[in-house]
Parts: structure tokens; C-alpha cells; sequence
């Protein structure tokens, strides 16, 4: 009996550490590099073991914004038809990232649909610390060739994105 008792707890540990969310999953806003303002704020999640990250609102144009700029269509990208036509919210503009371990994705890509480049791209959590990161923190870093560079996101809530007014 208590060897049962034991395999049960073990497989319910096991079955929590698996399906226990990774640190990146949630709502994030986007902020802006020179005004420190949100730019947009994103759902990024995990579905079929690959990150993805979606724009839930824009700051700065209407919710129908059509990402007329992007390309038609990208490689391996998530969904079919002609993405020029999509709006920009609610498309996986984060796709295909590949978890190195908790709160470290890599080999994805992030599109910009502001001007349709796309970018290799490495998503890493940083939790706030209280010194070089007092909130909970997503570094973006979008590479091309051996050039990159960096956004760094902070953690929201679907509160914050409801409250927020353009």
C-alpha cells in the first residue's frame, strides 16, 4: 500500500513539473526603447512544445489595423492565407520558438507588421530582482546575419490591457 501511495504522489509531481507554465507565458506590453512608453501589449503562450507570441492591443493605432506592410507569406509560418490581409491582432507574430530550457526560447522568428521584416529571434525571462530588474522582465532579441538587438518587455495583465485607452 505504500509503494501505491508513493508511485501516485511521484506521477502527480511529475504530471505538475510537466504541465507547470513556463515564466515567458502571460501578457507582456512592448515598450518603447527612447520614450519608455507600451507600444503594444502581447500574449505570448506555448502550444505544441514551440512558443508563440500574439499582439492583443496596439497603443497607438485602432484594434481593426490591417498588416498591409508584411509580406504575404513567410516560411514555416503557423497559419495559412495571405497575412497581408490579417490584422495585426490576434496573428502569431512570435512563431516557432524552440525551448532551451525555463524561460529560454530560441531558433523562432518575430515578425515586425509594421514594415514586414522578419527576424530570427531568442525570447529570454528575466524575474525581477530588485537591481537590474525590478519587474519581471522579457528580453526580445531579434537577430539578422551577426547583427541583433534587444527589447526588453515588462510583465501586464489582462486588467492593464482592458484599462488601457488609446
Amino acid at each position: 500500500m505504500k509503494k501505491c501511495i508513493f508511485v501516485i504522489m511521484a506521477l502527480l509531481l511529475v504530471t505538475a513539473f510537466i504541465s507547470a507554465a513556463d515564466p515567458c507565458e502571460g501578457y507582456w506590453k512592448s515598450i518603447d526603447d527612447d520614450t519608455g512608453e507600451a507600444t503594444a501589449f502581447w500574449h505570448i503562450y506555448v502550444r505544441g512544445g514551440q512558443l508563440f507570441g500574439e499582439i492583443v492591443k496596439i497603443t497607438d493605432k485602432p484594434d481593426d489595423t490591417i498588416a498591409e506592410k508584411v509580406d504575404s507569406s513567410y516560411p514555416d509560418f503557423p497559419i495559412s492565407g495571405d497575412l497581408s490581409k490579417r490584422t495585426v491582432l490576434n496573428t502569431p507574430w512570435i512563431y516557432n520558438m524552440n525551448r532551451r530550457s525555463a524561460g529560454d526560447w530560441r531558433g523562432g522568428y518575430i515578425i515586425d507588421p509594421n514594415d514586414g521584416r522578419r527576424y530570427r529571434s531568442d525570447v529570454k525571462f528575466h524575474p525581477a530582482d530588485g537591481r537590474r530588474y525590478h519587474v519581471d522582465t522579457l528580453e526580445v532579441k531579434g537577430r539578422v546575419l551577426f547583427f541583433s538587438r534587444s527589447q526588453y518587455w515588462e510583465r501586464s495583465s489582462l486588467e492593464e490591457i482592458e484599462a488601457f485607452e488609446n
